[in-house]
Formats: C-alpha cells, structure tokens, sequence
C-alpha cells in the first residue's frame, strides 16, 4: 500500500469532509 492516500480516497474524504459541514450548519 502506498503511503500517500489515492485521489479516489482523497475525493470520498473531502465529500466527507463538506457533508460534516453541511450538516454541521443545519
């Protein structure tokens, strides 16, 4: 497994991130 994290994962975690946000402000 490589160190760095892949795109993929990195898009699912920053689409987590916005969701947590998003749900966050509700």
């Amino acid at each position: 497994m490589s160190a760095e994290p892949s795109e993929e994962c990195r898009s699912e975690d920053v689409l987590r991130e916005k969701h947590a946000q998003s749900a966050a402000r509700n």
